[in-house]
């Protein structure tokens, strides 16, 4: 889809791209933990923790980068408003493994204490 829009946008259109990690659940916006529906990394996380996943095939070690849907949506915005009058394709990555990597192992660890806390009703 890039490449289509690439090449039949209009010249001199400006075209900005954000291309996001892994999108999980918000940090801070609306609220902690907030998500509108179980895809990617929640479905991971929720269906481990219901007991219907057993094995992810990962090394614990293993960076799986997931960045909050609010650093995206603000993200977003912040690329609209810096590029909105500058010719040309710009394509910016959404992500935290540089800065702020997490691994598999962290995320099976949350998981595990999260829903140790919070068992599921059935």
């Amino acid at each position: 889809m890039e490449r289509l829009l690439q090449k039949k946008r209009p010249e001199n259109y400006p075209l900005s791209i954000v291309r996001p990690a892994i999108i999980g659940a918000a940090w801070r916006d609306p609220f902690k933990g907030w998500v509108e529906n179980i895809t990617a990394s929640t479905a991971l996380f929720f269906l481990s923790g219901i007991g219907f996943l057993k094995y992810i095939n990962s090394a614990y070690s293993k960076i799986g980068d997931i960045v909050p849907v609010d650093y995206v949506a603000d993200w977003t915005i912040v690329v609209g408003a810096v590029c909105a009058n500058k010719p040309g394709c710009h394509c910016f990555h959404s992500g935290t493994s540089y800065g702020n990597p997490s691994t598999y192992g962290m995320g099976r660890d949350a998981v595990e204490v999260w829903w140790s806390i919070n068992p599921p009703e059935k």
